[in-house]
């Protein structure tokens, strides 16, 4: 079975540091804000095999560039497979519930 390397981009690391910050501090859920890291980090690290096994995105746009959605607890890892690299871009890490795709494609 091909195996692919996963690659997180700056924005992704940085949507992991104002997950991890919001729910300790904000909420002041310590204890919470590492299982929810640590559940995201597993939910990515999965990706290195079968990344295909997530549809691509039906926003028209985010479809165009090959744009793929894992849910994790209230969390949405949007990557992109690069088969001729062998390589899985995780480009952003967002609530579900905000609208995720004025973020991810600004008018």
């Amino acid at each position: 079975m091909q195996k692919y390397k996963i690659t997180v981009s700056p924005l992704a690391q940085s949507d992991m540091i104002d997950i991890g910050s919001y729910i300790m501090l904000d909420l002041q859920e310590p204890e919470l804000a590492l299982k929810t890291l640590a559940h995201i980090e597993k939910a990515m690290q999965s990706l290195f095999q079968m990344p295909q096994r997530q549809p691509l995105l039906k926003n028209a746009r985010l479809a165009h560039i090959a744009a793929r959605m894992l849910a994790v607890r209230g969390y949405s890892i949007f990557y992109m497979v690069d088969e001729a690299k062998n390589e899985v871009n995780i480009y952003r890490i967002l609530y579900r519930r905000r609208d995720w795709e004025s973020i991810l494609w600004p008018q």
